[in-house]
């Protein structure tokens, strides 16, 4: 009888292993009837949440909200000089986003927290500019700024810990903060590196591309990290910091790839193309978007699988010669690479897009007006936020709440709530 008792025993240890597996993830968490896993593996309630850049670590810059049939302004902050991060919405509704003043300045910085009616809940005051999407991890608000610091405060704006690089070269500048299911939480620098860090604050490990790293990394459910760099290629990183393959491309990569169910890696390049790889990193296609465009947005991902990304001129920032004279189409293309349609507008678009249930997408163009546009590409509205170029601009991204409130801010530093009009 013994055999026997020792494969019981077997059993039943793997059984409680599994057990114990199962209720460790990040969130802790049990699957209930209430709860959903997520893109990335973690355990999470169906609550609505815009946690970080891009929605989720897949950046799939997707969520299951209702769509706004005729848009009004429900309120209204002016927060400093310029907004050009996204917001990030905690599961109760609190609306974090970031503001700078002036950028050779050391007044001006700060981080606030909003209800979703508008009351400031709190402000933090920050020596540096911040340009991240805060990332809301557990108890915690993560994010990189200029004077060289990532940095972890609380729900409550109290203040956690401060990860300094010991080479200042490697200033946190552009990139946003994703988190992988075992709580490391990576983003890119301005010496050109993708940081890992643990939960603590504690330097995991560090890998160098040949450029600054703008772009967001992504995270797939296998653990890859990947991330573009300006030196015009696109990093898979094992979640050991190993290389796992790169694939060059004809231009820097400003923004975060979008990972697909299938496991398919969209991102855009300078080169003006739209690309597609396999988790192994074949080319499955490459788009163009356009002679003398190129891809500054992260795409977003259509319940159906389309993909959504706006295009942008090469020419540098506050240039009106391109919005007169060249069309800026925002695309639509089908998993197999074909364009479905496109929507021209006179101006840039450097927002990234957001989809919500009924497939409506929304982004920010450079002429200060947010447009929603159905899935067949057809106009929905327009509301104007601004009407001067550059100073009025829009090229942080939209966050959408579970109510289907759209937040978002302009290059004047203003920032909006727009709701359903009653």
């Amino acid at each position: 009888m013994r055999p026997l008792i020792v494969v019981a025993l077997l059993v039943l240890a793997t059984i409680m292993a599994g057990c114990s597996g199962s209720s460790s993830s990040d969130s802790g968490d049990k699957p209930t009837s209430e709860s959903v896993v997520d893109k990335v593996g973690l355990i999470q309630r169906e609550d609505g949440a815009w946690r970080m850049s891009g929605h989720d670590s897949l950046h799939s810059n997707r969520i299951n909200a209702p769509s706004i049939e005729t848009p009004e302004i429900k309120w209204e902050k002016k927060l400093s000089h310029r907004i050009l991060a996204g917001a990030a919405i905690g599961e109760d509704g609190t609306v974090y986003v970031s503001a700078e003043g002036e950028r050779f300045e050391s007044a001006g910085h700060g981080l606030f927290a909003f209800t979703s009616g508008g009351e400031q809940v709190w402000s933090l005051a920050l020596p540096a500019p911040i340009r991240t999407t805060s990332l809301l991890q557990g108890d915690s608000i993560l994010f990189g700024s200029y004077d060289g610091a990532f940095q972890s405060v609380s729900l409550a704006g109290q203040r956690l810990w401060r990860y300094d690089p010991e080479d200042l070269s490697h200033r946190i500048s552009l990139s946003s903060p994703a988190t992988a299911r075992d709580g490391t939480i990576y983003f890119g620098d301005h010496g050109g590196s993708l940081q890992a860090v643990s939960f603590d604050g504690a330097r995991v490990w560090s890998y160098a591309t040949n450029d600054y790293v703008r772009a967001a990394p992504s995270i797939a459910r296998d653990g890859t990290v990947y991330v573009g760099s300006n030196d015009g290629t696109f990093y898979a990183l094992n979640p050991d910091g190993t290389l796992k393959w790169s694939f060059e491309t004809g231009g820097r990569i400003d923004s975060p790839a979008a990972i697909a169910l299938d496991d398919t890696v969209y991102f855009g390049s300078a080169d003006g193309k739209l690309y597609a790889l396999t988790p192994e990193g074949v080319e499955k296609w490459a788009v163009p978007v356009g002679k003398g465009l190129m891809v500054f947005t992260s795409p977003a991902l259509g319940h159906d699988g389309t993909i959504y990304v706006g295009t942008t001129g090469t020419a540098p920032l506050g240039s009106s010669q391109p919005q007169q004279t060249a069309a800026f189409p925002f695309m639509a293309i089908s998993p197999d690479g074909a364009v479905k349609w496109e929507f021209p507008l006179t101006q840039w678009i450097r927002s990234s897009p957001a989809v919500v249930s009924d497939g409506t997408v929304y982004f920010g163009g450079w002429d200060g007006t947010l447009y929603a546009l159905t899935p067949q590409g057809e106009l929905k509205w327009e509301l104007s936020l601004g009407d001067i170029p550059v100073e009025q601009a829009i090229e942080a991204p939209p966050a959408v709440a579970h109510d289907g409130t759209i937040f978002i801010g302009t290059w004047d530093g203003r920032f909006f709530a727009i709701g359903e009009s009653e």
